[in-house]
């Protein structure tokens, strides 16, 4: 079987979150093709591509402009979004939480769905 790209995206590349991965893409794969994700296509991927070179090289924006509640979930090892970007985003947005998943990458709201949903949930009812 071929590792799905998914597990390196968005889990540690360790042991544990080699566990993690297969714990949620094994729940995955069970989906039907009515529920499934669609293969993406290569125009798509090259978009994907472009709008990650675009949103790495560009100026940060004046984050301190928000003055709205925000919630900023991450994890504490994010080799996407820089679990970093996350604490200097809170620090800028007033009226910010900040919660950070432990022993979790990029994914970290799948393999903690529960209590991100409860997090969630609860922010959004104020």
């Amino acid at each position: 079987m071929r590792t799905d790209p998914k597990r390196y995206i968005f889990y540690p590349h360790d042991q544990r979150g080699a566990k993690e991965a297969e714990r949620v893409l094994s729940r995955l794969r069970q989906r039907t093709p009515d529920f499934a994700d669609q293969k993406i296509t290569i125009a798509s991927f090259r978009r994907q591509l472009r709008a990650i070179k675009k949103w790495g090289t560009a100026p940060a924006d004046n984050l301190s402009r928000i003055t709205m509640p925000t919630l900023i979930i991450n994890s504490d090892n994010d080799t996407m979004v820089p679990t970093s970007n996350s604490y200097q985003m809170h620090e800028l947005i007033k009226n910010s939480e900040l919660l950070i998943f432990p022993n979790a990458g990029h994914g970290s709201i799948f393999q903690y769905a529960i209590p991100a949903a409860e997090k969630i949930s609860s922010f959004l009812k104020g």
